[in-house]
């Protein structure tokens, strides 16, 4: 116990009284009043009420699962009491398991005397004979169920009984559930839709007309010698110039593969020629002379000498020099010669601008050819670009 400090004040409550005998005590505790639960005893106390409560718990618990299994014991028909009641109308009772509560299980501490081991009773229902004499054979149900602590069968056979072990709590096993119901069938799909029926292709989109195929080539009419036939290889009307030493330039506008002659000894000493496709000076040309001091064939009378040109206007004597100052070719151009084919006479044919056959610079003289003098040739311009 822990002792308070107070202090007791006495005051007149009265001084004008004759007699004075009016007296106010007045207590001030400097420490607060002790709390009941605090002490001891209360503490005792407070425990011993809780393990009785723990006690009365447990042992309803255990009066529920002694119900419990004799309940489900006295459901289940044993094979030697189903054989018995099918030979007699006496049917011998199962007797009741009881359930003891061990003394020396612990909760919170060691039990009271005043507690007492509950006893679980379970009626059972008496069986009910078999209509028939015949012996029937019947497979109880697969659940074994084994109560705690002791359980006693009656029957022919010797009776086993197991003690329950110290200190454990067998939990009863639950009855088997119900067979679940079948589930209901499952109903057929509908049948499916009929998919319908695929569109109607469309129709294909017309063709283009197709384009008119060019006139073919007109047959070209005999050749006779020394002689330049110059021919509009394109399908379209093309004008054909050429000039010689007097710069002076004529011109003629052809249809598609339409073509004219021209008398190469025309062309002789001092007076060369120069052919090409539109006036354009930066063109594809076929350039010519006739020397009649010179056999390329002995005893031929003379040579004619030719070459293709795609030499830029005024281009120096090497490409680095006229690469610059624009383009020597607009036209592809195809020479095919006509008469002896000997020596340098060969057939010529250049489709884009640096061509193999042809001039590149003013000096690129290993690309003139010579023919003898009764050689024709047939001059072939495409489609010029400009």
């Amino acid at each position: 116990m822990t002792a308070n400090a107070s202090i007791i004040t006495i005051t007149p409550t009265n001084t004008t009284s004759a007699n004075n005998q009016e007296l106010v005590v007045y207590r001030d505790s400097d420490v607060p009043f002790p709390d009941a639960k605090d002490d001891d005893d209360y503490e005792a106390s407070f425990q011993r009420r809780r393990r009785n409560r723990i006690l009365m718990i447990v042992a309803a618990a255990l009066l529920v699962v002694g119900a419990a299994i004799g309940i489900t014991l006295a459901a289940i028909p044993t094979s030697d009491a189903t054989q018995s009641s099918a030979l007699t109308d006496d049917a011998t009772p199962i007797p009741t398991p009881t359930t003891t509560l061990d003394g020396e299980i612990v909760v919170g501490g060691t039990i009271s005397n005043e507690v007492e081991p509950a006893t679980v009773v379970a009626d059972t229902p008496e069986p009910t004979p078999e209509p028939t004499p015949e012996v029937t054979p019947v497979t109880p149900e697969p659940t074994t169920v084994t109560p705690e602590p002791t359980t006693t069968v009656p029957s022919d056979a010797p009776t086993t009984s197991s003690p329950p072990p110290a200190d454990v709590t067998t939990q009863p096993t639950a009855p088997p559930a119900p067979a679940p119901a079948p589930p209901a069938p499952t109903p057929a799909p509908p049948a499916p839709a009929p998919a319908p029926p695929a569109p109607a292709p469309a129709p294909p989109a017309p063709s283009p007309p197709a384009p008119a195929p060019a006139p073919p080539a007109p047959a070209p009419s005999p050749i006779g010698p020394s002689t330049y036939r110059v021919v509009n290889g394109c399908d379209k009307n093309q004008d054909i110039f050429w000039r010689s030493t007097d710069l002076v330039d004529h011109s003629r506008n052809l249809g598609p593969y339409q073509s004219f002659d021209l008398n190469a000894l025309d062309y002789g000493p001092g007076k060369n020629i120069m052919i090409r496709a539109t006036a354009n000076n930066d063109a594809t040309l076929f350039e010519g002379y006739f020397d009649p001091t010179f056999n390329v064939v002995p005893g031929a009378g003379g040579t004619i000498w030719y070459d293709i040109s795609v030499i830029p206007n005024d281009c120096g004597p090497s490409w680095s020099q006229c690469s610059g100052s624009g383009v020597g070719w607009n036209a592809p151009l195809q020479v095919d010669i006509v008469g002896n084919v000997v020596a340098k006479c060969e057939n010529l044919s250049c489709n884009q601008p640096r061509c193999p056959v042809g001039y590149i610079v003013p000096n690129d003289n290993a690309k003139v050819k010579s023919c003898e003098k009764k050689t024709s040739f047939i001059l072939t311009f495409g489609c010029a670009t400009r």
